[in-house]
C-alpha cells in the first residue's frame, strides 16, 4: 500500500481497483480485491498527494524565486556598498590631493613672501649703510675742512703773531711804547693764548698793555 510512481508497477496497472507494484509481483503477494468507495478513496487520495506535491512544486518554486530575488538584492547591495565605498576612497584621495596641492601652493607663496621680504631687508641695511658711510665721509670731509681752515688760520695767526713779535721787538729795542693809546696806530692784537688777530677792543685794558696779552674770552 506504498505510494508508488507508475514505472514501478506491472501489468496489473490498468486495473483500477486492484493493481500490485513490481515488488508486490515479484514476492507473488496475493491481491487484496479493494470495493469501488476503496477506490474512489485510494483515487482522491493519489489525487490530493499529486496536488499536494504540485502545491510543493510551487511553493518550493516560489521560495527559490524568492530565494534568487534576494540573493539578487543582496548583490546589488553588496556591489552598492563596494560602490559606495570606492567613491568614498576616490573623494577621499581627492581632498588629499586637493589639500597637498594647497599646502604647497601656501608653502611656495610663503617662501617667496619671505624671499621679498629678505630682499627688502637686505636693500634697506644696503642703503642705510650706504647712507651712513655718506655721512661719515661728508663727516671726514668737513672735519678735514675744517682742521685744514684751523691750520691755516693758526699759519696766518702765527705768522702775524711772528711779525708783532718782531714790532715789538723792534719798538722795543727804539723804546717806543705799543698799543698804549689809540695813537700808537695799533687797532689789532694776537692774543698769546687762542692766537687769534683781534681788535683791540676785545682785550682787557689791564692785558693790552703786557707782553703777553688775552683776549677778553681766554681772560
Amino acid at each position: 500500500m506504498n505510494d508508488l510512481k507508475k514505472p514501478v508497477f506491472g501489468k496489473n496497472w490498468t486495473k483500477q481497483t486492484s493493481r500490485r507494484c513490481k515488488d508486490c509481483v515479484d514476492a507473488d503477494i496475493p491481491l487484496r480485491v479493494t470495493t469501488d468507495e476503496e477506490a474512489d478513496k485510494l483515487k482522491e487520495e493519489e489525487l490530493a498527494a499529486e496536488e499536494a506535491k504540485k502545491e510543493e512544486i510551487k511553493l518550493n518554486k516560489i521560495a527559490l524565486k524568492e530565494q534568487k530575488r534576494e540573493n539578487y538584492n543582496k548583490k546589488k547591495e553588496e556591489e552598492e556598498r563596494l560602490k559606495q565605498e570606492e567613491e568614498e576612497r576616490l573623494r577621499r584621495e581627492e581632498e588629499e590631493r586637493l589639500r597637498r596641492e594647497e599646502e604647497e601652493r601656501l608653502r611656495v607663496i610663503r617662501e617667496e613672501e619671505e624671499r621679498v621680504r629678505r630682499e627688502e631687508e637686505e636693500r634697506i641695511k644696503r642703503e642705510e649703510e650706504e647712507r651712513l658711510r655718506r655721512e661719515e665721509e661728508e663727516r671726514v670731509r668737513k672735519e678735514e675742512e675744517e682742521r685744514a681752515k684751523q691750520a691755516e688760520k693758526r699759519k696766518v695767526n702765527e705768522e702775524e703773531l711772528r711779525k708783532m713779535e718782531a714790532e715789538i721787538q723792534e719798538a722795543g729795542k727804539k723804546r717806543t711804547p705799543i698799543a698804549r693809546t689809540a695813537s700808537s696806530g695799533v687797532t689789532h692784537k694776537i692774543c698769546s693764548v687762542c692766537k687769534n688777530k683781534l681788535p683791540r677792543k676785545e682785550f682787557s685794558n689791564n692785558q693790552w698793555t703786557k707782553e703777553h696779552p688775552k683776549c677778553r674770552d681766554c681772560v
